[in-house]
């Protein structure tokens, strides 16, 4: 069972996990080898335009 899941003995509360994959503002870094298109995605114009 992983950490998240055990709970701590009384309802309504859970132990929370430490950070597993480093610091809070690692996911806003691009990535190291660049962007790439992703195949299936939509074009960017297209998104713009359904969000806009």
């Amino acid at each position: 069972m992983g950490e998240a899941a055990r709970s701590e003995g009384a309802a309504g509360v859970a132990a929370v996990p430490g950070a597993v994959t480093g610091p809070p503002w690692a996911g806003v870094l691009p990535p190291r080898g660049g962007w790439r298109q992703e195949p299936g995605l939509p074009v960017p114009d297209a998104v713009r335009e359904l969000c806009g």
